[in-house]
């Protein structure tokens, strides 16, 4: 009997050793082969990745805290201003003249909402939803340009307004209207003003539109036909750039040209404050007149570069989402 003992012992004992080699191995990681799968690599987040790329020249996440009232400037150009307004009441489309745009109400400050950020490389950084509030960069005459000749202006966006009848009008950016800027002998047009507004159709979709204080001539190509503004969460990018004497333009949705176009005798909206995520009543955006136009949506890492981005490049940045 003890004979057997000496020979099933080390046999029972054996493989009971190797298991626990190997269960080793899986606790400290230190297992060869293809045991284990490698760790990939960290890719660099999309706030990381556009930080570090020289033609920004502001910044804007739009992850501040609910409360800070500062809209930090990534790059230290210029911050800007979480803005609390009164409320801001609904306005039936023609209320101030033939083909006017209507205005949804607002409750003039903003939600936040418990669910992820809309970039899915950057989870933990949440954004508002623009209900009314919305972030003002203040420019006096006086201050360092805000936008070069050419230029791109981008952000995330998730849409939050519904389905609505005709008419009805949603600002992503304001800057510009009627006033004096330093180089004026008197008030004039200046700047953008890029929209989502809902068209005519049948299924009363919303489209992206940008609107030139200008008297110049401004072209659509192809003329008449505007994006789809999708449901969901979407890269939105406009740029200016010059050809010859004009000036070429176009909205990039989700890294394709929507719509592209050219305009004449626009200028810049220096001295004229940017409005992100709300529209104004008064043409001269100088004397802080009252607000309409909510966009009534989530907006996220609005990017200023002084330099009109290529497709490849704003493709790029999309791709960076996950």
């Amino acid at each position: 009997m003890t004979d057997w003992t000496f020979i099933v012992v080390p046999l029972v004992v054996l493989p009971i050793v190797l298991l626990f080699r190997f269960i080793g191995c899986g606790i400290d990681n230190k297992a060869t082969g293809n045991f284990f799968p490698a760790t990939p690599p960290t890719l660099p987040g999309y706030a990381e990745t556009i930080r570090a790329e020289s033609s920004v020249r502001a910044y804007w996440r739009l992850v501040d805290g609910a409360s800070t009232v500062i809209a930090a400037d990534e790059k230290r150009f210029k911050d800007g201003e979480y803005v609390v307004s009164p409320l801001l009441p609904k306005e039936e489309p023609e209320k101030f003249g033939p083909d006017s745009e209507g205005s949804e109400a607002g409750t003039g400050d903003f939600l936040f909402l418990p669910q992820p950020g809309l970039i899915g490389s950057n989870p933990t950084a949440k954004c508002r939803f623009f209900n009314g509030g919305h972030v003002l960069v203040s420019q006096e005459q006086a201050d360092p340009v805000l936008y070069t000749d050419e230029f791109t202006i981008e952000a995330w966006i998730e849409k939050g307004w519904q389905q609505n009848i005709k008419g009805y009008q949603y600002v992503l950016f304001s800057a510009g209207g009627f006033f004096r800027a330093t180089f004026d002998e008197k008030p004039a047009l200046h700047g953008f003003t890029v929209f989502a507004k809902v068209d005519a159709s049948a299924n009363h979709d919303s489209r992206w539109d940008v609107h030139f204080y200008t008297s110049g001539a401004v072209t659509r190509d192809p003329p008449g036909i505007l994006p789809i503004v999708p449901e969901g969460i979407s890269h939105f990018a406009f740029i200016v750039k010059n050809i010859g004497s004009t000036k070429f333009w176009a909205i990039y949705v989700r890294g394709k040209i929507s719509l592209s176009g050219t305009v004449q005798s626009y200028s810049l909206p220096q001295g004229a404050p940017l409005l992100i995520g709300v529209g104004e009543r008064d043409p001269d955006p100088t004397t802080n007149p009252p607000k309409r136009f909510p966009l009534l949506s989530r907006i996220q890492d609005v990017v200023l570069h002084n330099r009109a981005l290529s497709q490849e490049e704003i493709q790029s940045h999309v791709k960076l989402f996950s």
